[in-house]
């Protein structure tokens, strides 16, 4: 009897100091920690061959002290409409982070959408499927086209580039360099899988605990100490751009095999006094990628204030309309769809 009240009192005492923890947590607003993939409810799911992906056929509502960003997931695990037979239409593919996909903004202000209105608004029938996921590597955006997306026959793939690709082609790595070639890496191994797997099976009373949520933080670990991408010859930051450059020439090879074109975008970030994008000029030279540098734009620096949110990285839904007014010009002065001319229905 001792021996079973000295138990109960070692857990009641452990139970009352998580109680104590849970409620200072709440009481400093703690809500979020580390990737916020696995604190955003329903909207993703552990992907065996991606890490995570959109969960398709979903809707979901996040919010901030900035914005409240209601989301609608199609069939395809897609932030984008219902999708056309392929060759209804001109087709335009957009892979990219959470800038294609519009963290912060609604369903219609993503610059993929903004970018067909932009065309709609013209009269061309052009259709653009926004297949930008958050938190997503060139490592997962370029498996996600080679594996599931290049059945969709697109006229132009559109590979938008964010600086914070290069260290999270080291954090989200799905693939690693093997006698000059990319060699793939099991998904299932990565812990935020894994993390995945664990948070599917909890109940949700248990997934709202401030607790709960440090742990996943502490499990992820790594998912928020960032590589410094502007030191240029650093040996994981050498690595990350390394697995980039051999992404887009296979991209090139599809892109000669099924004839559609390809852009890489450089998507603007805020403050422009370190080049991120440098190292992509020189190995691209002579290559079949066109190449729009975005951020090059005065427009970036005059009126970033407006562009991008305040305590947030992304771009509002002005610096969206920006982007896809940059990409709309360019996409018809270099005449990537010659048959967008025709009148929308």
């Amino acid at each position: 009897m001792k021996w079973a009240g000295r138990s109960a009192l070692v857990v009641l005492s452990v139970l009352s100091v998580l109680a104590v923890a849970e409620g200072l947590l709440r009481f400093v607003g703690a809500a979020r920690f580390g990737l916020q993939t696995w604190h955003a409810g329903s909207l993703y799911r552990p992907d065996p061959d991606l890490i995570f992906a959109l969960r398709p056929s979903v809707r979901h509502r996040w919010s901030s002290a900035e914005f409240t960003e209601e989301a609608s997931i199609n069939r395809l695990g897609l932030r984008s409409g219902a999708l056309l037979e392929p060759g209804t239409r001109p087709r335009i593919l957009v892979l990219g982070d959470s800038q294609a996909y519009g963290h912060g903004v609604a369903d219609d202000a993503p610059y993929p959408q903004r970018l067909q209105a932009l065309f709609k608004a013209r009269g061309e029938a052009v259709e653009v499927i926004n297949a930008g996921m958050q938190g997503y590597s060139s490592d997962q955006s370029y498996k996600l086209f080679a594996k599931r997306l290049r059945k969709l026959k697109p006229d132009l793939v559109i590979f938008a580039h964010y600086w914070n690709d290069i260290p999270e082609n080291v954090s989200h790595a799905l693939y690693v360099i093997e006698d000059g070639k990319l060699a793939e890496l099991d998904a299932t191994g990565h812990p935020l899988y894994r993390m995945g797997r664990v948070h599917e099976m909890l109940p949700a009373w248990i997934l709202e605990l401030r607790l709960m949520r440090v742990f996943f933080a502490a499990m992820i670990g790594t998912e928020d100490e960032w590589l410094d991408a502007s030191n240029y010859e650093s040996r994981p930051v050498r690595w990350g751009r390394r697995k980039l450059f051999l992404q887009l020439r296979d991209l090139e090879r599809m892109a000669r095999e099924d004839g559609f074109a390809l852009l890489l975008l450089t998507v603007p970030y805020r403050d422009g006094a370190v080049d991120y994008y440098r190292y992509l000029q020189r190995p691209l030279e002579g290559s079949g990628i066109s190449v729009l540098d975005a951020q090059s734009h005065p427009q970036w620096k005059r009126a970033e204030a407006r562009l991008f949110y305040r305590e947030d990285d992304h771009l509002t839904e002005l610096g969206h309309h920006r982007l896809a007014r940059q990409l709309h010009g360019f996409i018809r002065e270099e005449e990537f769809l010659p048959r967008a001319g025709s009148p929308a229905p």
